[in-house]
């Protein structure tokens, strides 16, 4: 989720600062775009293409990475979906798309980035939530039990790789422009 929004301010800052970092989302023209703006920046943006629900991308992520870098710092998990919906109007697709994005494609991008930022070590993991994992409104089911699940993942993978030198945190903006 770095070509727009929230990914790219945060790919961007990074960049601000001087880190190498490859951003990564399904929309190449996007990835371009924020590539191109960070040319003048100290640091360096990589553009990598792949969507966090293919089960493809953790191998295809973790190869490419390594290959360029060995190691891995910090790995922000940014990319979400929303879809309004209730109870009522619940649908399998909807819920399996929000619940893919939202919890399952970070869960095993970072179980296949592992051995990179244990390379890393102290290295750090950081799960985007949203405020409304802890308090939903109304017509958000789907999205707001996938973030809930996401800050309960979030202190499991604490607990589990902390010792190994990598922290997990969770971040939960409210609603932005």
């Amino acid at each position: 989720g770095g070509g727009t929004g929230i990914g790219r301010a945060i790919a961007l800052g990074l960049a601000a600062e001087g880190a190498r970092v490859v951003v990564m989302g399904r929309r190449e023209d996007k990835l371009l775009e924020v590539s191109a703006e960070a040319s003048a920046l100290p640091g360096e943006l990589i553009p990598f293409v792949g969507d966090v629900a293919d089960d493809r991308l953790p191998g295809r992520l973790s190869a490419f990475v390594d290959e360029r870098f060995g190691r891995l710092d910090v790995l922000i998990h940014n990319a979400g979906v929303f879809a309004p919906d209730a109870l009522e109007n619940l649908s399998a697709e909807s819920f399996d798309q929000q619940m893919a994005i939202n919890l399952r494609g970070p869960l095993f991008l970072t179980q296949a980035l592992v051995p990179l930022l244990e390379r890393g070590a102290p290295s750090v993991v950081v799960m985007v939530s949203s405020n409304l994992g802890v308090k939903p409104i109304p017509n958000t089911l789907s999205y707001s039990v996938s973030k809930a699940a996401l800050n309960h993942a979030v202190l499991a993978l604490a607990t589990e790789l902390g010792p190994k030198g990598i922290r997990v945190n969770g971040v939960s903006p409210g609603v932005i422009d």
